[in-house]
């Protein structure tokens, strides 16, 4: 039985900046539009390395829609969500932020999901960050742990949201180096399709915001 409290709860839900998330995806009503089925499909048929744009007015349900897209592939995909808004300084946003983020948020999914990546992959990523970024840690040497690379990248990511001034040198040397962090990305997505027999999807949602 639906109450006043349940009834008020859900009113508050229709905030148009905010998706549907955890436990509130219990208000969600599914759409009669063919358009995620139309998705689902597409990805499911791609054989290389797709990429969907999934664009539509601010606050139509694309993040929602997109939310309950990547949960009915979690079973035969590793599906990586990245919140640009969540991540980074929405109003200053270029392709070097949105790469370095990218790789932040791919390896927090391994560590969530309890992945035992290769050293070898882990050291190549914390050395380019290392060296690239030039934010240093407390805990040093080549065979870093993989918790505290996870710790460690989350702080740059914190930096690079917060410190206009650190973005902006981080920007300008990633900048000369992004075939390296490309290709050091791409190592760590063949070792998680190897680790747990599924293609990786990455979604980068609010870029609209």
């Amino acid at each position: 039985m639906v109450t006043d409290k349940d009834f008020k709860k859900a009113y508050n839900l229709f905030d148009p900046k905010m998706p549907l998330m955890g436990e509130n995806l219990q208000y969600y009503v599914p759409r009669q539009a063919e358009i995620l089925n139309q998705l689902k499909r597409q990805i499911e048929a791609s054989e290389g390395d797709a990429k969907i744009l999934f664009s539509g007015i601010p606050g139509c349900g694309k993040s929602t829609e997109l939310t309950m897209l990547l949960k009915e592939l979690e079973t035969n995909y590793f599906p990586v969500c990245i919140s640009v808004i969540d991540m980074m300084e929405i109003t200053d946003v270029q392709i070097a932020d949105l790469l370095l983020v990218m790789c932040i948020k791919l390896y927090e999914k391994t560590q969530q999901e309890n992945l035992e990546i290769d050293q070898t992959v882990i050291n190549n990523i914390k050395d380019w960050f290392n060296e690239v970024t030039q934010i240093k840690h407390k805990e040093e040497g080549h065979q870093a742990s993989a918790g505290f690379v996870l710790k460690y990248l989350l702080e740059v990511g914190a930096k690079i949201r917060t410190e206009s001034t650190t973005r902006l040198e981080i920007r300008d040397r990633v900048k000369h180096r992004l075939s390296d962090l490309i290709n050091r990305m791409n190592d760590l997505i063949r070792e998680i399709e190897i680790k747990c027999s599924k293609e990786v999807i990455l979604s980068v949602d609010d870029l609209d915001k």
